[in-house]
């Protein structure tokens, strides 16, 4: 019973996926050797190849956004900060760890929905930061309430990204979905976490919000194998523009 209730599960994420996979891929179609599965193929497969296929369509949806990233030029960067362009624009706008830095993040994923062309599809990636104090490592829960405090001063929000659905929803997209990647703190050569923390020393330290002591006490966790911890989800959400606007109402 609970394989089948799993199964069915996997069958229904792949089907929310399969539109936003189908126009990545198309325009990126290095990024998979697979062809779009039909109703009949999907259910002739077995459950763990289900398992595969979906963990690999995730993946390719996160794949292709930062491949088109390469075509982006300065240009196009200063102009959409300054929110000079015209609806129905794009077909694909993809943000990864930006809006949580900007002051006026909710109206900027407004704006962003609008200069998206009828089909287009606007897909952002955010951090969500776990409370520190759940980390069951005493060093961990100081130095992430640090990291934390630090970002909040200076007009980041790390918590925002779980009402990204919500938002995408009520900037009039549709086919609103989202999934979330679990970040690896520790396990060795799994770890994200160090990088992070050594670029952020300097400014902890100068703002006295953590010690030395702190920093050698995190360091030596990474290195200890028995250290795995989960610090934030980063959360993967995505609409699409209706593929026929509503009209705009005659003036008289």
């Amino acid at each position: 019973m609970l394989t089948a209730h799993r199964t069915a599960r996997t069958t229904r994420t792949l089907w929310r996926l399969r539109p936003l996979w189908n126009d990545l891929t198309a325009a990126v179609p290095r990024i998979t050797p697979d062809r779009p599965l039909t109703s009949i193929g999907a259910l002739l497969r077995s459950p763990r190849a289900m398992r595969l296929r979906l963990y690999r369509q995730v993946i390719e949806i996160r794949d292709a956004p930062l491949t088109l990233e390469g075509h982006v030029t300065p240009s196009t960067v200063a102009r959409a900060q300054r929110g000079g362009y015209e609806p129905g624009s794009f077909d694909l706008i993809h943000a990864r760890y930006l809006y949580c830095h900007l002051p006026t993040r909710e109206a900027m994923v407004e704006r962003a929905a609008r200069w998206l062309a009828p089909g287009g599809w606007l897909v952002i990636e955010e951090p969500y930061h776990l409370p520190a104090e759940t980390s069951p490592f005493p060093a961990v829960q100081r130095l992430l309430t640090a990291y934390q405090r630090m970002y909040r001063e200076h007009g980041a929000d790390m918590a925002w990204a779980r009402g990204l659905p919500a938002l995408l929803a009520r900037s009039g997209l549709t086919e609103v979905s989202f999934t979330g990647n679990l970040g690896c703190m520790g396990g060795l050569d799994k770890d994200r976490w160090r990088p992070l923390i050594s670029q952020a020393a300097p400014a902890l330290l100068a703002e006295g919000l953590v010690t030395e002591g702190d920093l050698g006490e995190f360091s030596a966790l990474l290195d200890d194998p028995a250290f795995i911890d989960i610090p934030q989800v980063t959360i993967s959400a995505w609409g699409r523009r209706a593929t026929q606007l509503p009209a705009t109402p005659a003036t008289s």
